[in-house]
């Protein structure tokens, strides 16, 4: 199943000028941070959900009691690609998830090699986004969905980014 780029486009700016209406400038803040030319990204129920379901099995792989950071979702168009990073130190363990499209492999800096990894739709991998180098080159396809699930040790005592609630914007917590 191809996902149709004008309707995400439009539900971007839909999304977009209803934020605006809002006055939700932390959201069209956020959103200016996570931009990635060539893509259409966002963090609604449905990867909120993916979040706290794959926690539990990430638990079991581990052995390590986790705490859920932030999620989001990119469709990659043709001639996006991701600088060289790492995640924000509150993301200890993260997971990039392929929805489907066209073929697009992410890389790792392991050990000074670069290692690349071709996931097909439905396959996932866990890194440690904090300490792991990690890219995407130039999307040579049409459209490709990724969901990314970020998570901290429970150690860390940090969870959701610092909001009391997943889904709830950050300067707006309940003190």
């Amino acid at each position: 199943m191809r996902i149709n780029r004008v309707e995400k486009i439009e539900e971007y700016r839909a999304w977009q000028q209803a934020a605006k209406e809002h006055h939700l400038e932390a959201e069209l803040a956020t959103l200016k941070a996570h931009e990635v030319a060539g893509t259409w990204h966002g963090s609604r129920e449905l990867v909120e959900e993916a979040i706290e379901r794959v926690e539990d099995k990430l638990e079991k792989i581990t052995k390590q009691k986790l705490l859920p950071q932030n999620s989001y979702a990119r469709i990659y168009g043709t001639g996006a690609s991701l600088k060289k990073h790492k995640d924000r130190p509150n993301c200890k363990l993260s997971v990039t998830l392929n929805l489907g499209g066209d073929p697009y492999p992410i890389y790792f800096l392991i050990k000074r090699k670069e290692v690349k990894v071709n996931l097909k739709p439905g396959d996932g991998i866990v890194y440690k986004g904090d300490k792991l180098i990690h890219w995407r080159e130039k999307f040579k396809g049409s459209l490709c969905g990724q969901v990314f699930l970020h998570y901290n040790y429970s150690k860390e005592k940090i969870i959701y980014d610092g909001r009391r609630f997943i889904g709830m914007l950050k300067n707006k917590m309940i003190k």
